[in-house]
Order: C-alpha cells, then structure tokens, then sequence
C-alpha cells in the first residue's frame, strides 16, 4: 500500500527541492504561453534566492507535499496581497500531491493561476475544491494609437479619468492576482466605453517577454469592445509588448471581444472554496 502523503511548512532544507519542481513547471509554462511565460536568461540562478527568502521570511506561507520516502512531490507559497492571498509557485510531479497541497491552503481569500492549457493542472485544482474565477486574455499590443489615446500617463494621481458617460468607473473588478493597485485606475478614454488597469509593467525578474505589458483590468460602456480596440492601441503607443485583460468566467460578451481582438485565453485564475 502507497505511505500517504503529508503537507507540512516548507523549510529552508526543502529549496533545492522546490527549485526542481518550480523549474520543470517553468519549462511547461513556456510551452503552453510563449511568450507571456519566455524565462528570463537568469531565471535559473535568480529563482531559487527567491525561494530561498519566501521560506525563510515572516508573511509567505510555504508548505510542501512529501511521499512516504520524504520526497518533496508538490510546494507552493501563499503571499498576502493585502485583499487577497495568492498561491504562486505552485508545482507538482503526482497528481495527488498537487490536490494535498491545494486543499491544504488555509489562507481565504485565495486566488491561484493555472495555465488554461494546462488540463492536468486544472484537473488538480477541481479536485480540490477550487472553482475558476477569471482568466488572462493575452496578446500582442497593437492598433493604431492615432486613434483614441490614454488618458495621460496612467496609473495617475492626478485626477485623470474616462470621460465618456457610459464609462462610469467600475464599481467591481474581477478576480484577479495583479496586486490591489490595479483595482481600477483609467487605462483608456476611447468612445462609448473606457478600460482601467496599468501600463508599463515589467515582468517577473524570472521571465522575459521582450518588454513592458498592460494589464486591463476591467472595460466598461456601451461599446466595450471599441474600449478593448482603444486599450491595445494605447498599449501600442506606449510601447508595451502585450497585453493581458481580465475576463470575468461568467463574461461571455468579453471573452469575444478579446478573442475578436487577436488575444488568447492564457491563464485562469481559480478561488478558494469557503474555509
């Protein structure tokens, strides 16, 4: 019969371990989002001191997954967001493993990303219990940025905001694990509609896709999808490489849109079932 597997907090004496689950996962995550996922050149060498600090630190919450032999199976670490913790760095090599270390998580809220093309990793989150939120819709920036522009440089302080009627700023954004700064500064100012996120966000020093993104965070107004057209524009003009949009999982209407517009469905993000 199987030992059975135990979830206990990650020490420092398990990194070199959860640097081996972490790089193989990176590997996989290249393969399903090229370039949203491309590691950086130093990612090896830069990751596991990363590691290192979340299991060593007050705050992250790092737990492992061990096999009856003591072999480390699963790791991932619960970071506090501040509104929401999120569970990154999430890695497994047994099925069973991954499933322990999800239902382990005790922290709520809680949100995780699965690459939307990893199945056996969504298979994993449902079994334990997790449901799908939101997803990334990622592409290129592009568009003509001579049409309608950014509202100044954003984010902003400055009061800037959409000025279109049917624009209102979004009372809600949707689940997301981009940090609670982009929980809805003007992103655009386009016709019929306006978008909120940020601009000129650098990557994860572990990857490298070539440049700045945008995240969008929420699009509202009449025409949401001209607002979608005008926030690839902008991101265009600002010289950001790609684009990510939040979409709601019960958003049908911009799922659509953002997939008219040329962006992929990449990665979703999944919530923590009530503790």
């Amino acid at each position: 019969m199987a030992e059975p597997l135990v979830v206990r907090p990650a020490t420092e004496h398990d990194v070199d371990a959860l640097v081996a689950l972490t790089a193989a996962h990176r590997r996989r995550l290249a393969g399903w989002a090229p370039r949203w996922w491309r590691p950086a050149a130093g990612a090896d060498a830069i990751h596991p001191l990363w590691l290192g600090h979340l299991v060593t630190s007050d705050g992250p919450v790092a737990r492992v997954v061990v096999d009856g032999a003591g072999a480390v199976r699963a790791c991932g670490v619960a970071l506090d967001q501040g509104t929401t913790w999120v569970v990154d760095d999430v890695a497994a090599d047994d099925d069973g493993a991954g499933v322990a270390l999800l239902r382990a998580v005790a922290e709520r809220p809680a949100l995780t990303c699965v690459a939307a093309a990893d199945v056996a990793g969504a298979a994993r989150t449902t079994a334990a219990g997790w449901a799908r939120a939101s997803s990334y819709w990622i592409g290129p920036a592009t568009g003509d940025d001579a049409g309608p522009a950014p509202v100044g440089p954003f984010p902003s302080d400055q009061g800037d905001g959409a000025t279109d009627p049917g624009a209102d700023p979004p009372t809600s954004v949707p689940p997301h694990t981009f940090g609670p700064a982009l929980g809805g500064r003007p992103a655009g100012d386009p016709l019929g509609g306006g978008s909120w996120g940020a601009g000129g966000l650098p990557a994860p020093p572990v990857y490298d896709p070539g440049g700045t993104v945008s995240v969008v965070v929420a699009v509202a107004g009449s025409d949401r999808a001209g607002a979608l057209r005008a926030a690839l524009a902008g991101a265009a003009g600002r010289g950001d490489v790609l684009v990510a949009v939040v979409v709601d999982v019960d958003d049908d209407a911009l799922a659509r849109a953002a997939e008219a517009a040329g962006l992929v469905r990449s990665v979703d993000v999944w919530s923590a079932p009530p503790a």
